[in-house]
């Protein structure tokens, strides 16, 4: 009993686990999505008329505003950078990483930096009418995602736990109250079986075993008044 519990604890966490992990992928993509569509739209103007200093502000906010954001960046239509989030300069590396086009909402592609780690970076095209005049370039880290599964993890295998605990306890409770009328019934028996017929089993139960119980007691009270 105690290994099937601690199996299928095992199991629970494990799918739990894995639910959970695809399930956060999921909405931090959704929300690296949402902020980039978000800057697009109101970036419009800024980047027609190359107001560099609006652009700076806005996606410096965004940054501080999501810890998950790990940098942002506005792409002119030639090319250039218009504005950025990094302090040690803009990696131009970083331009070809992705890429997006005006018929697409979005695009997304995981990159491994040596500096950031893993990230989901997230293009988002800046369009007016059919003509795109640049993109927003948002980049999301899984650190803060690590750091709420890891969370979540602690707290479903410390829940799994309990109940494994909790269910042994009960196996061993459950155990008991079928052995000890069976025990009983061995001591009356071996009492029997020495020739003291006064012995009598106290078991308060209706099922099978309190049957045998009564049974036994009416034996004993038998075989005392036949001797």
């Amino acid at each position: 009993m105690v290994f099937l519990l601690l199996i299928a604890g095992f199991f629970i966490w494990l799918t739990a686990r894995m639910f959970l992990e695809a399930r956060f992928k999921a909405v931090f993509k959704q929300e690296g999505i949402m902020h980039a569509q978000g800057l697009a739209a109101n970036s419009l103007a800024d980047v027609l008329t190359l107001n560099h200093s609006r652009l700076q502000k806005m996606i410096e906010n965004t940054k501080r505003s999501e810890t998950d954001i790990a940098y942002i960046f506005i792409i002119g239509s030639s090319g250039d950078v218009l504005a950025h989030t990094f302090s040690n300069g803009f990696p131009v590396a970083l331009i070809k990483a992705n890429d997006v086009s005006a018929l697409d909402n979005f695009k997304i592609q995981p990159l491994d930096t040596n500096t950031i780690g893993f990230i989901y970076d997230i293009a988002v095209p800046i369009c007016l009418d059919k003509s795109m005049l640049g993109q927003v370039r948002i980049g999301i880290a899984e650190t803060g995602m690590h750091q709420a599964l890891t969370s979540l993890h602690l707290i479903i295998l410390a829940t799994t736990l309990a109940f494994v605990v909790l269910g042994i306890f009960l196996a061993f409770q459950l155990s008991g109250l079928i052995t000890r009328p069976l025990s009983q019934l061995v001591v009356g028996i071996e009492s029997v079986k020495k020739g003291d017929f006064s012995a009598k089993i106290n078991v308060q139960s209706n099922d099978e075993i309190g049957l045998l119980a009564e049974a036994f007691n009416k034996m004993s009270d038998r075989l005392k008044t036949l001797l």
